[in-house]
């Protein structure tokens, strides 16, 4: 046995350590061959699903490890997983795009600009839609480097590219971006492209979409600019205060003492992570507090002077109305289109009554923040007013309530713009939602409005329409525009599923549903509706990784996540398998 044992191969591990090897299999099994293949794509599919970075599969311990735990399989698959990430990316894009080609809707995009090193810019653009079953969806569609900050033609031919690429460039809707010159400078060449293709979508009126979070976060900037100086005063004696606990125990007895006279203080712990209106509040509820510190501590000498609290108070009194209006949009990210229009009316109206204030730091805080506004109001009110128009519960009275508020001199004509660019844009969904000629008809000259495509209808005499038949028919045909705004609103409830009364009233309402479904998917922000998104984009090395690859791991991640996501990796196993059996 022994003499057996010595010369026997398959007692292969009593041999010693250095002289033992694995051999691997030759593929000329096509079943093998198929295998590897569909490990590859595994190999890949984990590493855009879970953010690794694809190099660290090609150190000589990930060979390692997979050699051994995967002897059928070559270590050559780890040296191809840029490859294999590409195809991956490539399987995800077609079937991405065989989807968007059964929509039959618009598509709204958004545009998000990052700055990177003060030499190049990350542009990323993410398509917003509702489906066939009246659900929202979003996708990446692109995440591109250009190169050199602020040449705007650049970032120009990168967005054009990837319409081209998609094939969308004759269905878009809207377009919605931050509110900066480079933004606006982007859209512009946008719409002058668009122009020159005839896909221009409604004349150009309603394309620009301001970031809404983007406004807020200029008006907070601007409040907290009036409100530094006292601020900073005030954190410094929240820092005197916590800096030893003597300190801190005479601001407790302090506190105690207020308490006992009646007067209620909020002690809280102020260190924690508030906004700024909110700590702004938190620091003035002990501004009695403070006062009482200075009299019993000789060291305490940073108390701001009556004014300042005053001061800061009214700066905050007049912030937490911005402060509620960034609550609700960071809890109505995913929401549909018609619920800003209050919010921004709100928020409008407000900014209106601050300039009528008798504190002159209020009227110049709020001077700069309307001046901002302002840009934002006339860019967006017309599509947050059809949009609210679309909602059943509000229709055109909301807008005609609002506008009486905002507008002190003729709130008539801002509400009379509002219904003619709304039955412009239904026009257009009526006739055939061909922009090459609709929009030509509606936001022409008066001599090319005056005619119509008719020569596919006949009058109630089986002969062609005219455009000479008697105004009388006219008035007896009322438009679906006409019988839905004449219908009575339905109930004011706050939890109501907008999309799913579209989908129950698509039959009675069928031209305005199309524009319900697009006009309702425009997103409120450009925003990524993942807060951490950018935090995760800054972890990686852009400067060193391929940009090819860069877009792979973004847009795949984004792609696998889809509802279909089983269906694409069963496709892209099933095209692996027969590449491999050929």
């Amino acid at each position: 046995m022994r003499q057996h044992m010595k010369k026997c191969p398959g007692r292969g591990e009593d041999k010693p350590a250095e002289t033992r090897c694995i051999k691997t299999p030759v593929f000329s099994n096509k079943k093998i061959a198929a295998d590897q293949e569909l490990n590859q794509l595994i190999q890949a599919r984990t590493v855009i699903e879970n953010g690794h970075p694809w190099n660290m599969f090609q150190q000589d311990l990930s060979g390692n490890l997979v050699n051994n735990l995967l002897p059928a399989f070559d270590v050559r698959l780890l040296k191809t997983l840029k490859a294999d990430i590409l195809c991956v990316y490539e399987e995800g894009k077609k079937e991405l795009y065989r989807s968007l080609g059964n929509l039959s809707c618009r598509l709204n995009l958004t545009m998000n600009l990052l700055k990177h090193d003060n030499k190049n810019i990350y542009c990323y653009l993410t398509l917003h839609f509702i489906d066939e079953n009246w659900e929202l969806g979003k996708k990446f569609l692109a995440f591109k480097k250009i190169s050199v900050w602020g040449k705007t033609s650049n970032l120009f031919v990168a967005f054009r590219d990837v319409l081209l690429d998609w094939k969308i460039s004759k269905n878009v809707c809207s377009l919605t971006a931050q509110n900066t010159e480079e933004d606006d400078q982007i859209i512009e060449d946008v719409k002058r492209w668009l122009a020159y293709k005839n896909a221009l979508p409604f004349g150009g009126k309603l394309l620009r979409v301001g970031c809404f979070a983007h406004i807020l976060d200029l008006l907070v900037e601007d409040g907290f600019e009036e409100a530094k100086d006292v601020f900073n005063k005030m954190m410094k004696c929240v820092f005197y205060v916590h800096s030893t606990r003597d300190r801190y125990d005479r601001f407790q007895f302090a506190v105690q003492h207020l308490k006992l006279e009646g007067k209620e203080v909020a002690i809280e712990d102020i260190t924690k992570t508030w906004t700024f209106s909110q700590l702004l509040e938190k620091v003035s509820s002990l501004r009695d507090a403070f006062n009482l510190l200075m009299v019993i501590d000789s060291e305490f000498s940073l108390n701001p002077l009556f004014k300042e609290w005053d001061e800061a108070n009214t700066i905050c009194n007049c912030l937490k109305v911005i402060d509620e209006a960034v609550l609700w949009f960071s809890e109505s990210r995913r929401l549909t289109m018609n619920l800003l229009f209050p919010q921004a009316c709100n928020l409008y109206k407000t900014l209106c009554d601050w300039n009528k204030s008798s504190n002159p730091k209020v009227v110049f805080m709020s001077s700069k923040m309307k001046m901002k506004f302002d840009v934002y109001w006339r860019n967006n009110n017309l599509v947050l007013a059809i949009a609210i128009v679309l909602d059943p519960r509000f229709k055109f009275e909301i807008v005609e309530r609002w506008y009486k508020k905002i507008y002190s001199e003729d709130p008539e004509k801002h509400c009379a713009r509002v219904h003619d660019t709304l039955k412009e844009v239904y026009c257009v969904y009526a006739g055939g939602y061909d922009d090459s000629t609709s929009s030509a008809i509606v936001f022409g000259d008066a001599s090319s409005s005056k005619t119509c495509d008719t020569g596919n209808m006949l009058d109630m005499l089986g002969m062609p329409c005219t455009c000479s038949h008697d105004a009388d028919d006219d008035k007896s045909q009322k438009s679906e525009l006409e019988r839905y705004l004449e219908e009575p609103t339905y109930r004011l409830v706050k939890e109501f599923d907008i999309l799913d009364w579209w989908r129950v009233n698509t039959l009675n309402f069928p031209t305005l549903a199309k524009l319900a479904r697009d006009f309702l998917a425009i997103p409120m922000s450009a925003a990524c509706s993942n807060p951490t998104f950018n935090a995760d984009i800054m972890k990686i090395d852009l400067v060193s990784m391929d940009p090819d690859i860069l877009e792979a791991l973004i847009c795949a991640k984004d792609w696998l996540q889809m509802p279909e996501k089983k269906k694409i990796l069963k496709q892209g196993f099933t095209k692996t398998i027969v590449r491999a059996e050929e």
